[in-house]
């Protein structure tokens, strides 16, 4: 199959939105287990700029950022 630059740049901009569409619907799914799971509300510690549960977050959508972002790397 001989594809053309252009039909290449598009195919992989398709991949790229399904990719970032997956990653984010993965974020908010963690993000609601995760609340879900602890004793205390998760919101409402971030709306008063509890800090501590602000890097919980980060680290826990880095992590999952990359670990997504590799399986989607993979399947390409």
């Amino acid at each position: 199959m001989n594809l053309t630059l252009f039909q290449t740049v598009l195919m992989n901009c398709g991949y790229l939105i399904f990719a970032c569409i997956v990653m984010l619907s993965m974020f908010i799914i963690i993000y609601k287990i995760f609340d879900r799971f602890t004793k205390f509300d998760t919101s409402e510690q971030l709306k008063n700029n509890n800090i501590s549960i602000g890097l919980l977050y980060c680290g826990l959508l880095i992590g999952m950022g990359i670990a997504i972002g590799l399986v989607v790397g993979f399947t390409l």
